[in-house]
C-alpha cells in the first residue's frame, strides 16, 4: 500500500498520503493468522496536481514507468519518466532505484495472491492514468461543439485501456450532463472545463483503484475471527504547504489536519485526564502535571451546531459560495482564539487561518466548497459502469468492455444521487471516503473476535470484527464531515485498548543525515508537549487487572515465593510486591486493580530468582532508565 498511498515530499522521501490503520490478527496461541488495512482519506488530489517544486506523485507511477520493459512497455505505450504532465518533478529518491522497486512490487503482489492477469490489469490502468494526462484540448470547429482533443492517436489509446470506445471518451470531454432546477441540461465544455474533466476522471480511477486494492488485500488476508489483535494507525500527521511557492492549503490539508488534531487530543485526555480518573477512582496517588489543552479547537471544528466542519458541509450541499461560507465561519467564530479570517490581498483571495496544535494554517477558500463536495460527474458513471436509464449511446449503455475497470465502480464504493422525479436518474456521483470496514473490537465476554456491521453498537458483552462491508449508499456527503465522523468512531474503538504512542520529530527541514537543527526540533517537542507526555507517562503502568486476574495470571510465581493461598488477593499482591522489592511505581496495588510496569509480563515465563535480580537492578536504575525501556516497548 506504500507503493500507491505514499509519495516523496518537503517533510519526506517516503510520506504517507492517507491515513492507515492496520490490524495484525493473532490466533489464541499467539499465532499470526490474518491482517485487515482501512485508509483513512487518500490525497486524490495529489494524481493530478502534485506540487511542482520538491515533491512527487504517488510512488508507483515512477516504479512502472521505470521499471516495466520489452512487450510490455510497448503495449502500455509508456515512455520516459519526464514524458508525462502527472509525472514533471524531477525529484530523485535517496536509497533504491524506481526500477528495483517495481521488482519489489511485483514481488509483494505474488506474495499476497494477485494473479498474473490483475496485476497486468492494474498496470494497463496505472498506464491510463498516465496518457488521460496528456490529453489536451482545443476549442471544436464547424459542425463540431465543445472541446476535441489535440491528439487523436493519445484519444484511441485511452479509449482502448478504459474498454470504452473513442467516440465516447470524445463525448465525455466534450459535453457535461447537469441538474438544474430540476431539470437535466447539457452543456458544452470549453478547453479549460474539459481539462478539469479529464483530471477528475484520473483522480477518480486511482481512488478507486486505491480502495479496491485495499479492500482485495482485507478479502485475501483478513480473518472474521480470532483471538486478539496489535493495531497500528498511521496518519499524515499536521499539513501546511504555506511558504511553497505557488502552493495553497485547502481541503486535503484541512482533511489531514482536522484528523491529526482530533487524534492528539484523545492521546492528552487518554493521558492526561483518563489516567488521573482511573487512578483516583482506585484510590492510588497520582501526580498532576500542567498541559496544553487542544480541547477548543477541537470543538471549534466538530461542534455539530455551528462547527466549522458543520458550516462548510451545510454551505456545501446547499450549492453556496466559498464567500458566503467564510462569512458565516467569521460571524459564528469570529472572536474564538482558535480561528480568524485573512484579510483580502492583492496576491490572494479570501481565505481563513485555523490555530491547530501544531501551529496556525491558512487555508485558501477559493473552490473549497466544490472540493469538499467531492462529487464526480454522472457522465464518468454512465461511460464506464453504463446506465440504462439514461444512456445517450450504445457505449453508455453497456459500459466498459473491461469487467476490471467495471467493477471499480460497484455500489460498494460509489454513491450516487437520483433525480428527484426520475429514480432511475442517476444525476451525480461520489466516492465515499468512509471506510468499507471498521476496526475489530473486543468486548466483555467471548472467546474470539467475529464481525458486526460498521456503526451498530451490538450487544455490550459481545465481540466484534467490523468485516461486513457496506455500501457507499444513495446519499452523498461532503468529505469533511465523513473524514471527521470515520475518525471518530475509529478512536471509539481504542478507548477499551492498550495504547502506545509514537511521535515522530524531523531532525531538520532539508532532509540531511547525520544533522540536527535545535530549533526545528525544539520547536516540535513543544508542539506535541513531548515533556509534559514525558512526565505523566514515567510514573504510569502499562498492565492493569483486577487482583483476581493478575492472582491467576501469576500463580506460578506465588508458588515459587511461597505466598500461601486462602488470603485476600490483594493482600497476596502486597506480599509479591514485598518479596520482589517493587516500588509502588512499578507495582501499584488499588482497591480494585493492580497496575504492573511492563517487565513484569516476563514473570510467568522467566525463572523467578533471574527475574526478582533483574526487577531490582531495574529498580535501582535512573528514571530515564526506565522511561527509555517504556518508550522502547512501544
Amino acid at each position: 500500500m506504500e507503493s500507491f498511498g505514499h509519495a516523496h515530499t518537503l517533510s519526506g522521501d517516503n510520506a504517507s498520503r492517507f491515513g492507515n490503520y492496520t490490524e495484525l490478527q493473532f490466533s489464541d496461541s499467539g499465532k499470526l493468522e490474518g491482517l485487515k488495512t482501512i485508509e483513512y482519506y487518500l490525497e486524490r488530489s495529489r494524481v493530478s496536481h502534485a506540487p511542482s517544486v520538491g515533491e512527487r506523485n504517488f510512488h508507483v507511477f515512477y516504479y512502472l514507468v521505470s521499471g516495466i520493459h520489452g512487450e510490455e512497455k510497448t503495449h502500455l505505450k509508456l515512455r520516459d519518466v519526464h514524458d508525462y504532465r502527472y509525472l514533471q518533478s524531477r525529484v530523485r529518491r535517496s536509497g533504491p532505484t524506481d526500477q528495483h522497486r517495481f521488482d519489489q512490487l511485483k514481488q509483494a503482489f505474488r506474495a499476497v495472491g494477485l494473479s498474473t492477469r490483475l496485476v497486468a490489469q492494474i498496470c494497463q490502468l496505472l498506464a491510463a492514468i498516465l496518457h488521460i494526462g496528456n490529453l489536451q484540448f482545443r476549442s471544436a470547429h464547424g459542425t463540431e461543439e465543445g472541446s476535441v482533443a489535440t491528439d487523436m492517436e493519445l484519444l484511441e489509446v485511452v479509449a482502448d485501456f478504459l474498454g470504452v470506445t473513442t467516440e465516447a471518451v470524445s463525448e465525455l470531454f466534450a459535453v457535461k450532463t447537469l441538474l438544474v432546477r430540476k431539470e437535466i441540461c447539457t452543456s458544452f465544455l470549453d478547453p479549460e472545463e474539459a481539462e478539469t474533466v479529464r483530471d477528475e476522471l484520473a483522480q477518480t480511477l486511482y481512488s478507486l483503484l486505491f480502495s479496491w486494492l485495499n479492500e482485495h488485500l482485507n478479502q485475501k488476508l483478513c480473518k472474521d475471527s480470532f483471538g486478539s489483535l496489535i493495531a497500528i494507525l498511521d496518519l499524515p500527521g499536521s499539513q501546511s504547504r504555506q511558504g511553497s511557492a505557488g502552493e495553497v492549503n485547502s481541503v486535503d490539508q484541512f482533511c489531514f489536519n482536522i484528523a491529526t488534531e482530533k487524534v492528539y487530543s484523545w492521546v492528552l485526555h487518554r493521558v492526561h485526564v483518563a489516567a488521573v480518573e482511573e487512578a483516583q477512582q482506585d484510590n492510588l496517588p497520582i501526580a498532576r502535571f500542567p498541559y496544553f489543552d487542544n480541547t477548543e479547537c477541537v470543538n471549534l471544528l466538530g461542534n455539530s451546531r455551528g462547527g466549522l466542519i458543520h458550516i462548510m458541509d451545510d454551505h456545501a450541499r446547499k450549492r453556496k459560495t466559498d464567500t458566503s461560507m467564510v462569512e458565516a465561519m467569521s460571524k459564528r467564530h469570529g472572536g474564538h482564539a482558535s480561528f480568524s479570517v485573512d484579510p483580502i490581498t492583492s496576491h490572494s483571495g479570501r481565505s481563513f487561518t485555523i490555530n491547530h496544535f501544531s501551529g496556525p494554517v491558512s487555508y485558501s477558500a477559493e473552490n473549497f466548497l466544490e472540493l469538499n463536495a467531492n462529487e464526480t460527474s454522472a457522465d464518468v458513471l454512465r461511460l464506464l459502469r453504463g446506465d440504462s436509464a439514461t444512456a445517450r449511446s450504445a457505449s453508455e449503455l453497456e459500459g466498459s468492455n473491461n469487467p476490471f475497470i467495471k467493477s471499480l465502480f460497484s455500489s460498494k464504493a460509489i454513491a450516487t444521487r437520483l433525480h428527484p422525479r426520475h429514480e432511475e436518474t442517476i444525476v451525480a456521483v461520489q466516492q465515499s471516503v468512509k471506510p468499507m470496514r471498521a476496526p475489530s473490537t473486543r468486548r466483555k465476554r467471548g472467546p474470539v473476535l467475529q464481525a458486526i456491521i460498521e456503526g451498530d453498537p451490538g450487544d455490550a458483552e459481545s465481540v466484534g470484527g467490523g468485516n461486513d462491508q457496506t455500501g457507499a449508499g444513495q446519499t452523498l456527503q461532503c468529505i469533511a464531515g465523513q473524514h471527521w465522523s470515520a475518525v471518530t468512531n475509529l478512536l471509539e474503538t481504542f478507548e477499551h485498548a492498550h495504547a502506545w504512542y509514537i511521535f515522530c520529530v524531523k531532525p531538520n527541514d532539508s532532509h540531511l543525515s547525520f544533522q540536527m537543527d535545535i530549533r526545528t526540533t525544539r520547536f516540535q517537542i513543544r508542539s506535541l508537549g513531548i515533556t509534559e507526555l514525558a512526565l505523566r507517562l514515567k510514573g504510569s503502568c502499562e498492565i492493569r487487572m483486577t487482583h483476581a486476574e493478575a492472582c491467576d495470571r501469576y500463580q506460578e510465581e506465588f508458588t515459587i515465593r511461597g505466598i500461601a493461598e486462602g488470603l485476600p488477593d490483594s493482600q497476596r499482591l502486597a506480599d509479591l510486591q514485598r518479596v520482589l522489592r517493587l516500588s509502588d511505581d512499578q507495582m501499584a496495588i488499588g482497591s480494585t486493580r493492580v497496575s504492573l510496569d511492563a517487565i513484569l509480563l516476563c514473570l510467568a515465563h522467566v525463572s523467578g530468582l533471574f527475574v526478582a535480580q533483574y526487577l531490582s537492578s531495574i529498580g535501582r536504575s535512573s528514571e530515564s532508565g526506565r522511561t527509555w525501556i517504556h518508550r522502547a516497548a512501544g
